[in-house]
């Protein structure tokens, strides 16, 4: 699941600001992008995601900036600078104060220097509450999603239950056809047989029944629903039962024998597929 947090804040004249981004993915794969002067943190970082976040690819990015702080200053780097002049006098012809303006614009002309200092206490354990905080937004941020979320998959699993109920009205149609064809398949070879051919009706009557079928499709939709209402953390689970539902909607579709039947079943199939999609989505 998708999600996005950010805090910002000041202290003792240092300016911060958090940014976590997450995607989906099955696993927990925290990522932490600090400055140096923050490394130490990494671990408590990461305890803190962990602590909150149960599955995606997750981003943590923070930056700390001081304006009074008058410890960086840059310094030329004579040889690199020569060497750049020494160069281009080769290949042209320009005074050297023009190919100096040139080489100072070169990389590795001017090296920045700055000054390692080390945070107080008090600014790191600002950093780690903003980081809290990020994650508080990232995690409503995930809630809101999350109920938009579960109505999309509510509505697909009571599209495939009404379908299902529709199967009902075709099942007569159905046994009459395969009647009315073993009835012509006989009398066309002349070996029609009263109690033979209600042999044949039974026995292929039963070999389409999908009674069972259809009881089997409808607990699974309704334990679908009961997880999706009462359960946390249950992204597996209703992809295992979305995998079942899927059998019984496939074995109706080779018992179906009937076109208006194998529609249904096709707009059934159509309906979990767009279940197994928004599931990946969910923790």
């Amino acid at each position: 699941m998708t999600g996005y947090g950010k805090a910002d804040g000041t202290i003792s004249q240092y300016t911060l600001s958090v940014e976590i981004k997450t995607l989906n993915s099955k696993f927990l794969d925290v990522f932490c992008k600090l400055p140096d002067a923050l490394k130490p943190l990494d671990l408590e970082i990461r305890k803190r995601v962990t602590e909150k976040l149960k599955r995606g690819k997750v981003e943590v990015s923070v930056s700390i900036s001081n304006e009074n702080e008058m410890g960086n200053w840059c310094r030329i780097e004579r040889d690199a600078i020569e060497n750049y002049i020494s160069q281009m006098k080769e290949v042209c012809k320009i005074e050297e104060k023009e190919l100096f303006k040139i080489a100072m614009k070169l990389p590795k002309s001017v090296r920045k220097i700055q000054e390692k200092k080390e945070l107080t206490s008090e600014v790191l354990l600002f950093t780690i509450e903003k980081v809290s905080d990020a994650i508080d937004t990232v995690t409503s941020s995930r809630k809101k999603e999350g109920k938009a979320l579960e109505t999309e998959l509510r509505l697909r699993i009571e599209n495939i239950s009404e379908l299902s109920n529709k199967v009902s009205q075709y099942e007569n149609e159905r046994v009459n056809s395969v009647r009315e064809k073993l009835e012509n398949l006989l009398t066309k070879n002349g070996a029609l047989d009263g109690n033979k051919f209600e042999q044949e009706v039974l026995y292929y009557i039963e070999k389409m029944d999908i009674t069972e079928e259809k009881v089997r499709l409808q607990n699974h939709l309704n334990y679908f629903l009961e997880t999706l209402e009462r359960e946390e953390s249950m992204g597996k689970k209703l992809g295992f039962i979305a995998q079942e539902i899927g059998r019984e909607i496939n074995t109706l579709g080779a018992k179906s024998y009937h076109s208006d039947l194998q529609r249904i079943v096709v707009e059934m199939k159509n309906e979990l597929e767009k279940v197994k999609e928004q599931g990946l989505n969910v923790l």
